[in-house]
């Protein structure tokens, strides 16, 4: 249960929608997590049919005391294409209620596609998603606002999402006076993380990252990975392949490297190696995370992503086990209480067992 949320403006400050109430005793919290979410371009037609993309994804996201994915798009009608780039997105306003009906309460900013129609798209997408309850982190007035947390209170715990980007176009980044989305610096990124622990939160750390439609890593996503965990995240989840990669655990943390895509109206067949991460937390910390595998092929769905049942998962979590084990990560099979497939790790054990 989602007990109360600090918006990014400060402590002070409650996110719309939701009803502070006193803190209770932590006891432990789900977490899921989903890859790039964009609600336009082939999805048109099916919004203006009526259908609901998240039809099959939102009784997990709903079931979680904790959804987050990354907004790769924004919510806007105004503004210009950027000029040069081959691909820009944007998502008419009102479909910011779809992500706080699917059950999403944080989506990451900190994407190649947020500033596609500049500073008045980015300044329309953040007044939608306060209007529909959604919190935000990743991008924001300039590069101090683009860095602040999401934090929230769930279950009595304290938990802090961050989010960079670490993709072109390279103006896309926000500075002093610029808006735009966080940079991944490796000490900004160290300084948010450790600030964020400071006040007694489970970070989450969101990038936008690695090579579009590859397993592979680029080098530098393991030393910036390994630098959040060093200053203190517990989880860091990346997104822009498009396919899922490997998963690391380094001590109490875990890595995944890319969970892919989620809801992304783009072409008519999208790549369909995608993860949904699935992860408890405790009052100790990280316990145990799930990954299920996801179909997101728009023709094989009808624009509505489902998790893989039965034998049709198996293959994408082979895949994602080979992928870990060269990264010295083992993951064993295993099933979710709901009956999925999946591919699990125990980080600790539950406090008092």
């Amino acid at each position: 249960m989602l007990v109360a949320a600090v918006a990014r403006a400060g402590p002070a400050a409650i996110a719309p929608g939701v009803v502070a109430t006193p803190r209770v005793e932590a006891t432990h919290a789900t977490v899921v997590v989903i890859g790039d979410v964009m609600l336009g371009w082939h999805y048109d037609p099916q919004y203006r049919a009526g259908a609901d993309p998240f039809r099959n994804l939102a009784p997990v996201l709903r079931a979680a005391d904790l959804a987050i994915a990354n907004l790769e798009a924004p919510l806007t009608g105004r503004g210009r294409a950027v000029k040069g780039k081959r691909f820009t997105f944007r998502v008419p306003v009102e479909r910011a209620r779809w992500l706080a009906q699917a059950g999403l309460r944080v989506v990451g900013l900190a994407n190649n596609h947020i500033m596609d129609f500049g500073p008045i798209g980015l300044a329309d997408t953040t007044a939608a998603l306060r209007g529909a309850g959604v919190a935000w982190c990743g991008a924001g007035d300039n590069e101090t606002d683009a860095r602040r947390p999401a934090i929230l209170e769930v279950n009595g715990l304290r938990v802090a999402v961050l989010a960079y980007n670490w993709t072109w176009p390279a103006g896309y980044q926000a500075t002093a006076k610029r808006p735009g989305t966080a940079a991944a610096h490796p000490a900004w990124v160290a300084e948010d993380v450790r600030r964020a622990r400071a006040s007694g939160a489970t970070v989450i750390v969101l990038y936008h990252w690695g090579q579009e439609k590859s397993h592979e890593l680029r080098d530098y996503q393991r030393e910036f990975s390994r630098g959040a965990v060093a200053a203190g995240a517990t989880l860091v989840i990346g997104t822009h392949p498009h396919v899922a990669q490997g998963v690391e655990r380094i001590g109490q943390a875990v890595i995944a490297h890319s969970i892919g895509d989620a809801v992304f109206g783009g072409a008519r067949r999208r790549s369909e190696d995608s993860l949904v991460l699935r992860a408890t937390i405790g009052a100790g910390g990280l316990e145990r995370v799930e990954f299920l595998a996801l179909q997101t092929s728009n023709e094989d769905t009808d624009y509505a992503p489902r998790i893989r049942a039965g034998a049709d998962a198996r293959p994408l979590l082979g895949q994602v086990r080979a992928l870990s084990e060269k990264l010295g990560c083992a993951l064993d099979d295993g099933t979710t209480d709901e009956g999925w497939p999946c591919l699990a790790l125990s980080v600790s054990p539950p406090p008092g067992r």
